[in-house]
């Protein structure tokens, strides 16, 4: 079967089958999924938002940001027609590895965790699947044509 690595930044669809796999620390993967349509848009968010006002979509830099990967997300879904209310949503990673600079006490993953719920509350989702957290990085394996999702801990 097809393996795609998920790296950081990264922003991807991809429909029928296949595992799309990351390793995630304090970065976020989050994944939108139609369980009809064998359909998927995946992210590696590294940042929790950008300093815009809105997500300015085209730029070389959108899908680093946990926000605007969300909103490229919703947008992808509903460009095809997709049921978001019946999608599988999956938030996992948001480690409190790496201590953010601009926010006192906060962590990175902290942070990220912050922004992937609030963006998804913007649209009334809730994630169906959280694996987030903790003092621990994870990898994370989903088989599109099955909608089985594993994650395992790092240490």
């Amino acid at each position: 079967m097809n393996k795609i690595f998920l790296d950081i930044g990264q922003y991807i669809t991809k429909a029928d089958n296949g595992i799309v796999y990351s390793v995630l620390g304090s970065c976020l993967g989050i994944i939108f999924y139609d369980k009809d349509k064998k359909f998927g848009c995946f992210c590696h968010g590294f940042l929790p938002s950008c300093n815009m006002g809105s997500c300015n979509f085209g730029c070389l830099q959108d899908t680093k940001y946990v926000n605007c990967a969300i909103e490229k997300m919703v947008k992808d879904f509903s460009k095809r027609n997709l049921n978001l209310s019946k999608a599988f949503i999956a938030v996992i990673g948001g480690g409190n590895l790496i201590k953010s600079t601009s926010a006192q006490g906060n962590t990175i993953g902290e942070l990220n965790i912050q922004s992937a719920l609030k963006t998804l509350a913007k649209y009334n989702l809730k994630p169906t699947f959280m694996d987030i957290g903790d003092k621990k990085a994870r990898k994370f394996f989903f088989n599109i044509k099955t909608g089985e999702l594993k994650v395992e801990s790092i240490n």
